[in-house]
């Protein structure tokens, strides 16, 4: 297979995250006093699945720079509970797919803004864990370089940019594909847009998992 190393984006293409993460955001900012913030519809807490939580609470919900710290810490702190941990499951199909790629001898990583910890535990807790090979995934709350990820995730799979390519759902999943210079993959099923995905230069544009690991298998319009 001309792409044997296939990096994923986590939060909106691995794993349905968006009910835990807009709960876990509510629940932060009632904790600390932002009641309108929390009372925001889900179509518009939506655009926090993906972004890093230093972008997402500064530039998008305009959280004064002083609180944005203790934000991410409160955020974190409810990581493990048992009520956000039930809220998290796979897209139906994933699980399937990256055996399938295994079986055909691709090399499977994720690269995600998301937090090590955090996502060490949500890998786990989809039973995602066993399915790919490295997890590329910030060790820091001061920002995140997902180009960096991305080339970290082919060192670790010993693969050139040759040989890979990205799949995600946002803007920053093409941004960085872009940057190392790998074909990106834009999904539907997850929380972005076809706009969105287009105008940040996506090779291809899939709408449902079945779509996504028919063009993973047979690689023919990549």
């Amino acid at each position: 297979m001309k792409y044997s190393a296939i990096l994923f984006d986590f939060d909106g293409t691995l794993l349905e995250s968006g009910p835990c993460i807009i709960h876990t955001l509510r629940r932060t900012l009632r904790e600390l006093g932002f009641d309108q913030l929390a009372a925001w519809s889900d179509a518009q807490l939506r655009p926090m699945v993906g972004p890093p939580l230093r972008e997402g609470f500064s530039a998008y919900m305009g959280l004064p720079e002083e609180y944005v710290d203790r934000a991410i810490q409160v955020y974190r702190s409810h990581a493990d509970d048992p009520a956000v941990l039930s809220l998290l499951r796979p897209y139906p199909g994933i699980p399937d797919m990256l055996r399938t790629l295994r079986e055909k001898g691709c090399k499977l990583a994720i690269a995600t803004a998301k937090h090590h910890s955090v996502s060490t535990l949500h890998l786990k807790q989809a039973g995602l864990d066993q399915l790919v090979d490295y997890l590329s995934a910030t060790k820091t709350d001061q920002g995140c370089d997902k180009a960096q990820l991305i080339r970290e995730a082919l060192a670790a799979l010993g693969a050139s940019p040759s040989e890979a390519v990205m799949v995600g759902d946002r803007l920053y999943d093409m941004d960085a594909a872009r940057q190392v210079g790998i074909p990106g993959i834009g999904v539907l099923y997850g929380y972005g847009s076809r706009e969105e995905l287009e105008a940040h230069g996506a090779s291809c544009i899939v709408e449902s998992v079945e779509q996504l690991q028919r063009l993973l298998t047979e690689q023919e319009d990549l």
